[in-house]
């Protein structure tokens, strides 16, 4: 990141560590802009740096002093308490991987760190009339610089050992960190466009579309690179397989700081026409007005794009560049210890992590029937973290869902692993029933075993007489309703409603002892047996009806 140029929302009273701005946008539309007045007294800020625990950190233009501000507004302001005069003049800033915060000084030739508290100052001399600008850091802990003035780039190692570099037939502008390491912008000269910088310094050149040069460089993740020109206007791309091409910009936009956003798009800063412009990784071109004068941008923790400022006052603006959340963790369901999972057991689902600074998170409870995310469904009105396990899930799957929202709006959906619940009980068994057997004096109730029922032939009325069903083995137990039936059908009278069978050695026997009565008429019918078998031996034996004929006189 640098600080080339030296040209030059909220209200309210601002001071070092308060927040400076607090509103929201109306809207989340790509290119909405809000504006962060610094505090008071705090110089204009230059280049810009997004640091690893998400504030972004500003070096000014003219002055000493650092400016930091988190995502939310709130600014800080980090004297350093170096040998710069008042109207020090720096250039880039970079953080290296030990999180220490790095600015250049042009005209003291000097590279100065602090820590993110902005306090352990160290300052490291270049030689004299190296006038270091644009600052980058690779992966190994090296910062890298550009001197356009003094034609030259070098290197500060982490042990803090300085190398110098010459270019050869153009001028070094801007350098920016990618995968593979650092790449200059080159301008003027023989060799003008990007140039590939190795460990140990050798570069390895990239021409621009019509041989053009560039004073503004950015890397992608994928190591796609961005170029623009000051005095051009045309944005150019160098994709990982190096095929290049230009995207026209509007005439006198004049591009300069560009920054490359994790969804592949570019930004650049339009310093002519006081703009910002998207370059999608496609190629096209969408402007914004931009509230003041634009001077250098970077894409913060949030995935907005930030831009410093120097008019109408000191201040950062947030562009808001549509890059909603996206999940570095999955989603996970918590059970309690020991748990099985059954009916009324309490989940907890955890947000996961998260890239791009969510402000909310919403979940969603899924009912699944099997172990595949293929057979899930939502669960109505199981929206909030903790779920109950209910009767309806034994016997299948959760999972639940998590969606996360920042001001661009909502990501996509990240789902938890599948939980499986408890099994469901197992039905009770209903026993199995015989199905019922009727028929004459005997009458087979199981494989072996037969009723026989014995009655008088004849029987005069008021005459009292034995009635029985005889079993052919011990075992049956149960009643036997001993009835008188007419011709019809019809149930006239009851001799016992139920005899309890009693077993034997060899046989099971239930009887009664009794008279018919004068009230049924004199003629032929017919003496019926049910036998209801005993609660327990309902699955062996049937209810079975046994019939004979009888004349009564």
């Amino acid at each position: 990141m640098r600080g080339r140029f030296t040209t030059g929302a909220l209200l309210g009273a601002l001071v070092a560590g308060t927040l400076v701005a607090a509103a929201q946008p109306a809207s989340a539309d790509i290119g909405d802009t809000t504006p962060f007045e610094l505090p008071n007294g705090a110089p204009a800020p230059s280049a810009i740096v997004s640091v690893a625990n998400g504030d972004l950190w500003m070096s000014p233009a003219t002055g000493t002093s650092l400016t930091s501000i988190t995502t939310q507004g709130v600014a800080s302001g980090h004297p350093l308490p170096g040998t710069f005069g008042k109207g020090a003049t720096f250039g880039g800033i970079t953080q290296t991987p030990d999180g220490r915060i790095w600015v250049s000084e042009r005209f003291s030739s000097t590279l100065s760190s602090v820590n993110t508290a902005g306090a352990d100052f160290t300052q490291i001399a270049l030689p004299k009339s190296t006038d270091p600008i644009a600052l980058t850091a690779d992966a190994s802990g090296n910062v890298w610089f550009v001197a356009p003035l003094s034609v030259r780039y070098g290197r500060v190692t982490p042990a803090g050992a300085v190398s110098i570099f010459q270019p050869g037939l153009s001028t070094p502008a801007d350098v920016s960190s990618g995968p593979s390491g650092p790449v200059l912008a080159m301008i003027g000269g023989n060799t003008p466009g990007l140039a590939k910088v190795s460990a140990d310094g050798t570069l390895t050149r990239v021409a621009l579309p019509g041989g053009v040069g560039a004073d503004s460089v950015a890397v992608g993740t994928d190591g796609t690179m961005w170029a623009a020109t000051l005095n051009g206007n045309a944005v150019f791309r160098v994709g990982p397989d190096g095929a290049a091409s230009t995207i026209p910009l509007p005439a006198k936009s004049n591009p300069a700081s560009m920054a490359a956003a994790p969804d592949g798009s570019a930004w650049v800063v339009e310093v002519g026409s006081k703009k910002v412009a998207r370059i999608s990784a496609g190629g096209s071109l969408t402007e914004f007005a931009f509230p003041g004068t634009p001077r250098e941008l970077t894409v913060g923790a949030d995935g907005n794009v930030w831009v410093t400022s120097s008019t109408p006052n000191p201040r950062v603006v947030r562009v808001l560049s549509g890059i909603t959340p996206s999940y570095t963790a999955l989603p996970a369901i918590a059970s309690p210890a020991g748990s099985t999972n059954g009916a009324g057991t309490v989940l907890t689902a955890t947000n996961g992590s998260w890239s791009f600074q969510p402000t909310t998170f919403t979940q969603k409870w899924q009912r699944c029937t099997g172990n595949d995310g293929g057979t899930c469904t939502d669960i109505p009105g199981a929206s909030t973290p903790t779920y109950t396990v209910t009767d309806a899930d034994l016997g299948g799957y959760l999972r639940a869902t998590v969606t996360a929202t920042n001001l661009n709006g909502a990501g996509t959906p990240a789902s938890s692993s599948l939980l499986q619940v408890a099994a469901k009980p197992a039905a009770p068994v209903t026993p199995t029933v015989p199905t019922p057997v009727a028929g004459g004096a005997t009458v087979t109730i199981a494989p072996g075993i037969t009723a026989k029922l014995a009655v008088p032939s004849s029987v005069p009325r008021k005459a009292k007489r034995t009635y029985r069903v005889t079993f052919t083995a011990p075992q049956p137990r149960g009643t036997v309703r001993f009835s008188l039936i007419d011709k019809a059908g019809t149930e006239v009278y009851v001799l016992s409603p139920g005899s309890v069978v009693t077993g034997g050695k060899k046989s099971a026997t239930a009887a009664v002892k009794g008279r018919i009565p004068r009230s049924v008429a004199k003629g032929s019918y017919a003496l019926r047996a049910v036998y209801t078998p005993s609660t327990p031996q309902t699955p062996t034996y049937p209810i079975a009806t046994l019939s004979r004929p009888i004349r009564v006189r």
